[in-house]
């Protein structure tokens, strides 16, 4: 399995620290779905793979 990124570990701890949850950031940032959660092993979201 591979490891979690740097990212994700800080990411993470912001949203510990936040109170808040992923989804609740996601739409404040007006993110794609589980955008966030994609970078926990460094994946894409399937929409940006169409754009690289």
């Amino acid at each position: 399995m591979k490891s979690e990124t740097l990212f994700y570990n800080r990411l993470n701890k912001m949203v510990k620290q936040s109170g808040k949850s992923y989804n609740q950031i996601e739409g404040e940032l007006d993110c794609l779905g589980d955008a966030l959660e994609n970078y926990k092993f460094g994946k894409l979201h399937p929409l940006l793979n169409l754009l690289n």
